[in-house]
């Protein structure tokens, strides 16, 4: 049996919502309480790195299938993605404005930024 530990959490802006990137997937919980409730679904690899909008109402989301995808913290859906030519993500950042991200690709070795407004 896999033993999944999780490599990062996350808060929904309303505390609706706890977000653990777990095995390469996003695990939401509801809250209080903390059960299971689903896997944000989307990527096509493993997902490597999240971030949230300083007003915590998006969910930003990088993976090794070069995507980074932006989901909705109350619905839990997913608004928009972004295709990039520069291999699989490692890391991914938002500005503390929320007007800006950034993505690191190890495989090419580059970081790119982009304008979220």
């Amino acid at each position: 049996m896999k033993r999944y530990e999780p490599e990062d959490l996350a808060f929904s802006a309303d505390n609706q919502h706890l977000f653990a990137l777990v095995g390469g997937k996003i695990v939401v919980y509801g809250l209080p309480g903390g059960l299971y409730r689903t896997k944000l679904k989307g990527h096509n690899g493993r997902i490597t790195a999240m971030a949230l909008t300083p007003d915590g109402s998006r969910l930003w989301t990088a993976s090794r299938d070069a995507t980074v995808k932006c989901w909705d913290t109350h619905a839990l859906t997913l608004d928009r993605t972004y295709t990039f030519q520069t291999g699989g993500l490692d890391c991914l950042a938002v500005s503390p404005d929320g007007n800006v991200a950034a993505v690191g690709s190890g495989q090419k070795g580059t970081i790119t930024l982009w304008d979220l407004g």
